[in-house]
């Protein structure tokens, strides 16, 4: 069992990871500078990375820390909630020059899905920290996985795969 939640972990780790080719800041930026817009894109999605291996170290049993897991959780979903505003800039793979992105232009096209995707980030990083504010090992783990889905569902559908 720990070693299919090992496996788990990997794969989000690895998801997670490939999340940040593509970040952003505001369309303000991008407008001047479109290497800062997805440099901020980057460094928002490595934020979230940060925080997710703190929930995988918990998952693969190297810490027991319930409390720092809800901690990292919740630094999830406040940074879910940015995730909006960071793509609000429309900046893709097919507009970008120079600019390395993974960031396709069905971001734009289909805003109201992209929006709800990191909405359901927030929600299911949200059912994370109570899991883990409450010590539920279960809980932990089914937040993990909805975390991995939500990941996983908005990469499937708005990043371009790697060339």
């Amino acid at each position: 069992h720990r070693a299919m939640r090992f496996y788990k972990s990997a794969i989000v780790l690895v998801t997670v990871g490939l999340l940040t080719a593509c970040a952003s800041d505001s369309a303000k930026t991008s407008a001047k500078n479109p290497q800062a817009t997805v440099d901020a894109r980057k460094a928002l999605m490595q934020s979230i990375l940060t925080d997710l291996k703190v929930v995988v170290a918990y998952i693969q049993g190297k810490s027991d820390d319930t409390a720092l897991v809800a901690k990292a959780a919740q630094g999830i979903s406040a940074k879910a909630s940015s995730i909006p505003e960071a793509f609000r800039a429309e900046l893709h793979a097919g507009n970008s020059g120079a600019v390395k992105t993974r960031a396709v232009p069905l971001i734009w096209s289909q805003w109201n899905d992209f929006s709800q995707a990191a909405a359901n980030l927030k929600q299911s990083s949200d059912a994370l920290s109570k899991g883990a504010a409450a010590g539920d090992w279960k809980a932990i783990e089914a937040g993990f996985e909805a975390v991995e889905k939500s990941c996983g569902a908005c990469h499937k559908q708005f990043r371009a795969k790697k060339p």
